[in-house]
Formats: structure tokens, C-alpha cells, sequence
């Protein structure tokens, strides 16, 4: 299969899930006006800490965070994982290590799930490591100097746009040993005591708001991808980790790998297929979610053909045949909701 595929179904579903975080914040009754007659945004996790600093905390700065978090959070996890998976197919052995770290923590009853990633350390190494090796964005966002500067001898006027070269940090010999070398089990135990620190996310104020958020996607991606399918190489040859040209550093070739489903989930612990879940799965969440907002905040009618043709489409997830057309009129209270929340 064309794993690249993988990381675009990987993009889609990351995307919906944080427009399900951003359908909540937007629909979550806001609280009273307040004495200038304006309202806070309707945000439950984000009221607290609005209402002890409102200034730093405006609306329109939470507001631009989610936007932030839609726009920039996609295309950079699913890199990563990209990335992650192109490293552990030309170093099976650590593929290995993280299989059997899943197994022994999770089991093969049920899949991994984000609680879970406190407890798979190795895991957490490989994600790092990526990171060292192949940081989201090589040279971070640019920054503007905010005044005349020194930085290693040189003068930095006020007003320069400023880039931090990341790749090149953290691949320092004077810093890491074998730098240009996958080597996950040099985060083991690790602390930033400034011998080995590095910053994929940037630091300071500037810091990606997203980085905890894209650390528990990958994980949870990556992991389950891990404990799922048995991964191998398209050929003896290995993966070519030639890094491409952008913002974001993807790689040159789109990753190539053959992967078939494990006999061992199948069967779950002790030979008994594992038991279905409880609570709807993620899917069925955001599909119901879904179709509940369109159904509550649009009037529907069939377009200018009548009835809606159900043929079914060729592909792996059968497609309709005949994309869906049809009439929507957003219905009153919707236009109140949009307006007093922008």
C-alpha cells in the first residue's frame, strides 16, 4: 500500500478533530454580558484564566489560537509520523522495541489509547528523536527583533526578521554524540540540563501552543499504527530520507510500505477476539456530531434532480458515484449564535 495515503486519512481525521474542539468552544452557551456590554468568547477551559487576565486573554486571542491550531496542526503531525515511520522501517530493531513496549503495556485486547502514552516511555523516545532529527520546521516561524541585540557576536538591529536554525542545533556534534544517527534510547531518562536541550517547538513566549496537542496525536497515531500492523519495506532497500523543500520539511519521496494486519490482534489476549467497546468509537462520534450540527443548523431540500441517487462508487471505502447536491438555508438562530460570537 501507499502509506502517504495513511498520513492524508492521519491529516483528515486530525482536522476533524480539532473542528469538533472548535464546534464546542463556539457552541457552549456563553455566560451573561459583561459591563461593557460585550460578551467572552464561549470557551469552558478558557474562562478561568480570561477572567483573572482578560487583557492578555482576549477573545480575539483565543479565538486566533484554535484558528492556529487548524491551520498549522495538520500538515506538521502528519510529517512527523512520516518521518517517525520512515525511521523505524530502515531501524527494525527499534520497531521491534516499540512493538513489544505496546504489547506489554496495552495487551492486544483492546487498542491504545491516549491515557496509555504516559506508560510507553520508548514510545515517547522515538517521537523525540524524530523531532531531534527532523523538527516540524527547520528553522522555526520567523521572528522580528524586538531591539538592538548581540547574539555570538554579531549586531542584530531592531526590526530584523530573525531565523533559528533548529536542524542545525540539534544535530551539534559538540552536543549529541552520533547526531546524524537514529538513536532513540538517548532520551531515556532525559532532563533538560543544557547538554543536550533542544526545541522543535521553539521556546519562550512564541512556543507552539499546539506542541502538547501534536504530541499526543502522534503518539496516538503512530502507536496505533505500531500495535495494528506488521511493517516492512518495499524491497531490501532502504527508505530514502531525503528531506524536501518548504516550511515544513517533508520528505523528497512520498514513504512506500507494505504492511499486513497482526494475527495477535486479531485474536486479542489469550486467543479470544477482543471484546467490543463500550462507548462508540471515535468515528461514530464525529460522524454523529456531524450530521446532528448540519440536521440542527441548516433547513435541507433535494436539488433540481428529485430523489438522490444511491449508486455506489468503486474504491477501497465505495464512494458515492454521484456527488451529493443539495439545498441548504442556515436557519435563524444560527445567524444569532455566529453573531455574537464574532
Amino acid at each position: 500500500m501507499e502509506i502517504s495515503q495513511a498520513f492524508v486519512f492521519a491529516s483528515l481525521l486530525l482536522l476533524l478533530l480539532l473542528t469538533w474542539l472548535l464546534f464546542h468552544l463556539l457552541s457552549y452557551q456563553a455566560p451573561p454580558p459583561n459591563g461593557d456590554g460585550g460578551r467572552r468568547i464561549p470557551s469552558p477551559p478558557a474562562l478561568p484564566v480570561q477572567e483573572s487576565s482578560p487583557e492578555s486573554y482576549a477573545d480575539e486571542v483565543i479565538r486566533t489560537v484554535c484558528l492556529s491550531l487548524l491551520q498549522a496542526g495538520t500538515d506538521t503531525s502528519a510529517s512527523t509520523i512520516e518521518w517517525a515511520m520512515a525511521l523505524l522501517l530502515n531501524n527494525p530493531d527499534v520497531l521491534r522495541k516499540a512493538t513489544d513496549e505496546i504489547d506489554s503495556v496495552v495487551g492486544m485486547s483492546r487498542l491504545l489509547q491516549e491515557p496509555d502514552l504516559a506508560n510507553l516511555p520508548y514510545l515517547r523516545c522515538i517521537i523525540t528523536e524524530t523531532l531531534r532529527l527532523y523538527p516540524l520546521a527547520p528553522h522555526l516561524v520567523p521572528h522580528e527583533a524586538s531591539r538592538d541585540c548581540m547574539v555570538a557576536g554579531h549586531v542584530i538591529a531592531r526590526g530584523t526578521m530573525v531565523l533559528v536554525d533548529v536542524y542545525s542545533m540539534q544535530r551539534d556534534p559538540r552536543v549529541w554524540e552520533d547526531p546524524d544517527k537514529f538513536i532513540p534510547e538517548r532520551f531515556k531518562g532525559f532532563k533538560v540540563d543544557g547538554s543536550g536541550w533542544m526545541m522543535p517547538f521553539g521556546m519562550g513566549r512564541r512556543k507552539c501552543p499546539g506542541e502538547g496537542l501534536a504530541l499526543r496525536t502522534v503518539g496516538m497515531a503512530l502507536g496505533v499504527m505500531i500495535q495494528c500492523f506488521q511493517w516492512e519495506r518495499v524491497g531490501k532497500k532502504k527508505v530514502d530520507m531525503s528531506e524536501g523543500s518548504g516550511l515544513t520539511m517533508p520528505m523528497a519521496v512520498p514513504l512506500m510500505a507494505m504492511c499486513l494486519p497482526r494475527v495477535e490482534m486479531e485474536l486479542g489476549d489469550g486467543g479470544a477476539a477482543p471484546s467490543p467497546p463500550a462507548m462508540p468509537g471515535l468515528a461514530v462520534r464525529l460522524v454523529g456530531l456531524t450530521v446532528a450540527a448540519l440536521v440542527q443548523c441548516f433547513d435541507w431540500e433535494i436539488g433540481e434532480g428529485g430523489a438522490v441517487d444511491m449508486a455506489e462508487g468503486g474504491g477501497l471505502t465505495m464512494p458515492m458515484a454521484t456527488p451529493l447536491a443539495a439545498v441548504c438555508r442556515p436557519r435563524e438562530f444560527v445567524k444569532t449564535v455566529v453573531s455574537d460570537c464574532f
